[in-house]
This record gives C-alpha cells, sequence and structure tokens, in this order.
C-alpha cells in the first residue's frame, strides 16, 4: 500500500524469502541475518544497521497485524527488460 506516497511492505515476508530472521521486543523489531543485525522502532524513522543509524523516509508501522516498512528500506533491482522489481537484501 502507499503511505505518503510511498510503497510499503510487509517486513517479515520479504524476511523470509531473504532467510533472515525476525525478533520482536516491545515495540522494537530485530532482523538478523548473517552479517546483518537490524533494530528498527515502530513509529520511528530511523534503524540501526550494525549499529550504525540509517534515516528512513517513512516509518514502520503495524497494519492488519503485520509490520510494515517502506520499500526504499529493502535493497531492489529495477529489470527494465521483463518490468520487474528483484528484492536483493535490506538496506
Amino acid at each position: 500500500y502507499f503511505k505518503n506516497n510511498r510503497v510499503m511492505l510487509p517486513l517479515r515476508g520479504i524476511a523470509s524469502l531473504l532467510d533472515a530472521t525476525v525478533q520482536w521486543q516491545n515495540n522494537t523489531v530485530y532482523i538478523n541475518k548473517a552479517e546483518t543485525s537490524i533494530q528498527l522502532n515502530l513509529s520511528d524513522n530511523i534503524a540501526f544497521v550494525n549499529g550504525e543509524r540509517v534515516s528512513l523516509d517513512s516509518s514502520a508501522e503495524i497494519k492488519s497485524g503485520r509490520t510494515m516498512v517502506p520499500l526504499r528500506f529493502i535493497s531492489v533491482n529495477w529489470n527494465n527488460s521483463t518490468q520487474t522489481v528483484e528484492i536483493d537484501s535490506f538496506y
């Protein structure tokens, strides 16, 4: 869905496709994959990737029981020849 002209995607579904784990503690989501560790606070436009502060263009939020994150938080590539988006990784 769109939020403030930003595409929002379900975090757990994307994390699962990328073989990352997702854990919750209070209002904070922790995402881990190999050598990447992400801390994402709900309703905040800041994330921490391997301890470094990263600004998001829109905050994560819960919608219909799912944690939604802005598309730009996920590394994607546009394949012009097939007109598809390829998801590579987080940030």
